[in-house]
This record gives structure tokens, sequence and C-alpha cells, in this order.
């Protein structure tokens, strides 16, 4: 049912999203018009979880800040225009491009094999990791540690497919719980109420900066991932202009600057 179910969701996305993102041509082919749209209005919306750091989150005066804000930005002035941000529910995110919410969706978003079916992507510029984080006092060294035990983490993040997609690993807990953000899932890992929470290195780095005395990693990892900036699909023109930008915004050292912001060394692709 789940598997059916989201093969319509696509079907659903890729008709709204052909729709919305072409114009018919003379003789009947389809003009992507993504890019004229675009610039024509003067920006374009990301799409993001804000309760993600350090890649977008809300800082103490509640402006959305971090890395991928901080990107977006430079991006879009090498273009030339401006950009919003628009926070979703990370699970709908498909949704939310098909009816023209957002533009993109650009917030640590993991290139999966089930979002290209939905989604066109950017080059990878980032590298990333889904990990699985404790409590530094708790006794689970290994995977196999945490058989029998309870899991949190994101309702449709990447995390959550790297549990499904480890089968090993998923058949031998007790369960899932899922959270809208990964904050969430940490409070209760405090509280007790998960055992262990999975989620993005990044999201480990920075929770772990904040409070080394809480906060471990087991040293195996559920995978190995690549960020990439997700478009409607047919939205070509728009892709290949904002690549280019992220390409030269890469290139000439202002991403170098950026990562060394907010991570310390640069952690973007070339």
């Amino acid at each position: 049912m789940k598997r059916a179910l989201a093969l319509l969701l696509t079907a659903m996305v890729a008709l709204t999203v052909l729709a919305g993102c072409s114009g018919t041509a003379s003789g009947g082919e389809q003009k992507d018009t993504s890019l004229e749209e675009i610039m024509e209005k003067g920006y374009f919306i990301v799409g993001l979880d804000d309760a993600f750091p350090p890649m977008g989150y809300r800082d103490e005066n509640g402006e959305i800040v971090g890395f991928d804000i901080d990107l977006a930005k430079a991006v879009a002035k090498q273009m030339g225009i401006e950009v919003k941000f628009q926070p979703v529910v990370w699970e709908n995110i498909a949704l939310e491009v098909a009816n023209g919410n957002v533009d993109v969706i650009w917030n640590g978003c993991t290139i999966t094999e089930e979002r290209k079916e939905v989604f066109d992507f950017s080059k990878p510029y980032m590298e990333n990791a889904q990990v699985v984080i404790v409590l530094k006092d708790a006794p689970y060294q290994t995977l196999s540690d945490l058989s029998g035990k309870q899991i949190g983490v994101q309702d449709g993040s990447s995390a959550q497919l790297a549990i499904e997609s480890n089968q090993e690993f998923a058949s031998s807990i007790k369960g899932i719980t899922g959270y809208p953000t990964n904050d969430k899932a940490l409070m209760d890992l405090v509280a007790g109420r998960v055992d262990a929470v999975v989620a993005d290195v990044t999201v480990y780095g920075y929770y772990y900066g904040i409070d080394p005395n809480t906060y471990r990693k087991l040293d195996e990892e559920l995978g190995y991932e690549e960020f990439g900036i997700a478009f409607a699909k047919d939205a070509d023109a728009f892709r290949e202009a904002l690549q280019k930008a992220l390409d030269e915004v890469i290139s000439n050292g202002t991403a170098k600057q950026i990562s060394e912001k907010w991570f310390g060394y640069d952690v973007t692709m070339k």
C-alpha cells in the first residue's frame, strides 16, 4: 500500500509540475519558461526545514540562518536576483514544489533514487553520512547493541530511508518513532523516550559542538550520501542557470568562505 501510494503521488506530482513549468510552443512542443518566470518575478523561493542546523534554522532572534541559507543568498546574488525562504514540512516537499509554493528544496536535501522520480537535482555540492546518535553515557557501541531498542528519526528524511534500507538493522530494532524535526527527536533522546536518533552527521556535529557532554555517535554509519538542490521536473532552464551560478560561487572561493564560517573547513564538492 505504501509503495502504491508513493507511485500515485509521483504520478500526480509529475503531471502537476509538467503543467506548471512549461508553456506550449508552436507545433505543440513544450517550451520551458522556468527561468523566464523566475527572472520576471526577480526571486526564487527556497523550501527548507527551519529546524535543521547548521544547514538552515532559526537563530535566537527568529531569523532563518545557516550554511545553505548563506550559499543560496550567494547564488542568488550571482544570478542578479533575490532569494526568499519558506519553511515546509519535510515529508511534504514533493507537493510543495509541485504546487508552486517553493521553487527549490535546498536544505541538506539528500539525492536519492526515490526523489529522482519526483525532482530533478543539481550536481552534488556536499557529502553527508547518516549516523546514530546516542547519549554520551549510553552503553551502546555498535548497531547490533541497539537490538530491541526504539529509534527516533525525522519523518520523511533520508535518515528514515537509511534505516529502512538496512534490513538487518531495521529488523533488529524495536521500532521507529517519527518526529517533524531533528531537534524534537533529540529532546526525546535526552528524555529517555527513544534510545538513539539517526540523523545527518552535520546535525550531530552541530549539537555535539553545543553540548559535547550529552551526545556521541556510533562509529558505524548507516550510509554515505550527497546533498543536492531539488527542482521541479522540466524546469531545466532555471536549474541550469542556478547550477552555473553555484559553480561560479564555488570556483571563486565564496562557497569556501561560507563553509569555513559554518564548519571550519571547506565542505563543498568541486
